[in-house]
């Protein structure tokens, strides 16, 4: 069983707002390498274009970081993404549910995006405590605890998703 992950609002203002900062910034660094270029000023150069790479490397990591589909399967869950999947093993499932705005609620980012092709990576709270979020819509979100860890994602459709885990895990 496959759901798709829609981005909300946010997700996809951010990242409009975050992909036209970092081209602008390539850009502008690109215009001051090439006169920095023809003055033969090697070391901004160098600089320049390691800026450049920096910023076209943020975007694409970005994006293959995040989550298209979620799936169903007999072995658990799976949130793919470009990168790699994320498996979580039925058998290790404790405990599945819808995720509200309070269990989420003033969480720090330890690691990963705040909102720019949505809210990936490590995250942690005193509800949760340590967890990974792949959330592309905020409205839509599952919580997934497992014996040594604790998940976060979207996709449309949650309360079918929960349906089918949880029949899967009761046969």
């Amino acid at each position: 069983m496959n759901f798709h992950c829609s981005w909300d609002t946010n997700v996809t203002l951010i990242t409009l707002l975050f992909t036209a900062i970092l081209l602008g910034v390539a850009v502008m660094l690109y215009f001051k390498l090439r006169r920095y270029r023809q003055e033969k000023r090697m070391l901004p150069v160098c600089m320049l274009l390691l800026g450049i790479l920096f910023c076209i490397g943020i975007l694409i990591f970005s994006a293959l970081e995040c989550p298209f589909r979620v799936s169903v399967e007999k072995e658990g869950i799976a949130i793919h993404r470009m990168i790699g999947n994320i498996i979580i093993p039925v058998q290790t499932i404790e405990e599945i549910r819808l995720c509200n705005d309070s269990d989420t609620g003033s969480s720090v980012r330890t690691f990963g995006s705040g909102g720019a092709f949505g809210y990936l990576g490590k995250f942690r709270n005193t509800q949760l405590g340590d967890y990974q979020m792949y959330v592309t819509d905020s409205s839509k979100k599952i919580i997934v605890k497992t014996k040594d860890k604790t998940f976060v994602f979207s996709c449309d459709k949650p309360e079918e998703l929960i349906r089918a885990m949880e029949a899967l895990h009761l046969s």
